[in-house]
């Protein structure tokens, strides 16, 4: 067998001891020496390698590149270097920084072991992939809110006006007719934008202590219907599942979109499974997942057996408006909805798909802790007898402010309405009678309406409040979350709702 002399062991004992590997290979290929560390790195004993050629001891390895650099150091003497993955006889495979050196033997092969360092930087590639992405996902909810803050202004002048013109006892029934339809067609487009609030987070809501094992089991009889007979429905509960608070509204609407979700992917038959349970996220599942947070959760998990998602989709499919359905089957809101509620809830969702294999998504929720107090939610009532107080109203946005006026007084009250807050502090100050009510936006261009509420309270300390806006990123929603005791009206309002918020706020003790 055909081996490298080393006149002087010295310079054995340093390639022997060295951290890289170090290989020398004959002008036929055949190795003649391995240090140490080249037989760890090659997972097989020198003794299987020395005397062998190097295409006999790694079969298939003919067709790589660093076949072909090699033996362009051994023809042409020419040197190199690359980072190359070596795929060993077992089906594993390694990463190995290399330098390729021509020597009086035949040649010399230096390597590195990079394989973790390949590995870390493929976990950085995808934190970094992720952090665009929620990044990305922010940016589209600010703009989703905006857009749905400025079009819920509009619906509310439109149907404001509709209201207005359909008290109007001589108009024809033909012309009635119309504005019904343009009434229906106005509060359908509000239901989109309650959509786009959902993903972006902007919704009011009154979250409760709750166990989901107990909405999923009141919600299967609505899902078997709505997934239809040639799907099954798989639900397995944790009897130990801690509790959560969160608006049971809101997680139902989570459920019933993730298993609609699921039914279009299943299309003709298969099987969604349903199952909860209690869980512990820890530090390193937040270095590879930026939504993820530390702590302890509930999750709710909703499998199915359907068509799978295409990995370049997955980044896509929380966004507003993202469909692979056909056209017509589906809006692209239903999993966006999904994402802003669990992260309106302090909670955070992942997805695994394999095409034709199926898709798995994870809720988690934070469980609730016994510091924590639940909100009980209020019963907004049906308040429809006709006021006759005065109403401070404020709006910076003049339409809405007209309208809002002529509707109130139509229901009776008596209305001091301006669209500058200034206005609003000395008008509450100089008006000679009391004033009983403030509705006034959240949001505007000059401050807040609590900011505003403040200043006016000075002069009417028992002045009754009731905010509105097409969305609540304010004091009065801190974190999604709507404050006990603030009387609340979304926009836009049909006069029904506001009749009855107006004299819920009146009547609150």
């Amino acid at each position: 067998m055909q081996t490298v002399s080393f006149s002087d062991g010295f310079y054995k004992r340093i390639l022997d001891n060295m951290l890289e590997g170090c290989q020398i290979l004959s002008f036929d290929w055949t190795y003649l020496y391995l240090n140490t560390t080249a037989e760890r790195q090659s997972r097989r004993p020198s003794s299987e390698l020395l005397g062998k050629r190097f295409f006999d001891a790694w079969p298939g390895v003919e067709s790589t590149r660093l076949f072909a650099l090699i033996r362009d150091c051994l023809e042409q003497r020419i040197p190199s270097e690359l980072e190359n993955e070596f795929q060993f006889t077992d089906g594993t495979s390694g990463w190995f920084e290399l330098r390729i050196s021509p020597i009086e033997e035949g040649v010399f092969i230096m390597s590195l072991d990079i394989t973790r360092r390949k590995e870390l930087e493929a976990q950085l590639r995808e934190s970094e992939e992720q952090l665009r992405q929620s990044q990305k996902m922010e940016s589209i909810g600010r703009l989703a809110a905006g857009v749905a803050h400025d079009f819920n202004n509009m619906l509310s002048v439109i149907l404001g006006h509709v209201e207005l013109a359909k008290m109007d006892n001589e108009i024809a029934q033909r012309l009635r007719e119309h504005l019904g339809e343009i009434q229906r067609a106005a509060q359908s487009s509000s239901n989109l934008t309650k959509q786009l609030l959902a993903f972006a987070r902007k919704q009011t809501i009154s979250p409760q202590s709750v166990n989901l094992n107990d909405i999923i089991a009141d919600k299967l009889p609505i899902i078997g219907r709505l997934i239809g007979r040639n799907i099954k429905t798989s639900w397995t509960p944790d009897p130990s599942l801690n509790n959560t608070l969160i608006d049971a509204a809101q997680f139902e609407q989570v459920l019933l979109n993730l298993c609609i979700n699921a039914r279009d992917a299943i299309g003709a038959a298969g099987t969604i499974t349903i199952e909860t349970g209690n869980c512990v996220v820890d530090e390193q599942y937040v270095i590879t997942h930026p939504d993820a947070i530390m702590g302890d959760f509930v999750q709710l998990t909703v499998s199915d057996t359907g068509c799978g998602i295409a990995r370049e989709n997955i980044p896509k499919i929380f966004e507003p408006f993202f469909t692979s359905k056909q056209l017509g089957r589906g809006t692209g809101l239903g999993l966006s909805i999904v994402y802003g509620i669990i992260r309106q809830n302090n909670g955070f969702i992942n997805v695994y798909s394999e095409v034709d294999q199926g898709s798995t998504f994870r809720v988690y929720l934070p469980c609730l802790q016994s510091d924590v107090t639940s909100v009980a939610p209020r019963d907004a009532g049906d308040y429809l007898s006709r006021g006759s107080e005065t109403v401070l109203l404020v709006d910076d946005e003049p339409q809405i402010l007209e309208v809002t006026k002529q509707l109130l007084e139509s229901l009776g009250y008596h209305v001091l309405a301006t669209s500058d807050p200034a206005e609003a502090v000395r008008l509450a100050a100089d008006y000679p009678q009391e004033i009983h009510l403030m509705f006034t936006d959240v949001v505007m261009h000059q401050t807040t309406g609590p900011a505003l509420a403040a200043r006016v309270r000075e002069s009417r300390p028992s002045m009754k409040l009731l905010y509105t806006s097409g969305y609540t990123e304010n004091v009065v929603v801190h974190n999604g979350l709507l404050d006990p005791g603030i009387n609340f009206l979304n926009k836009p309002f049909s006069m029904h709702e506001l009749n009855s918020k107006t004299r819920q706020a009146l009547d609150t003790l």
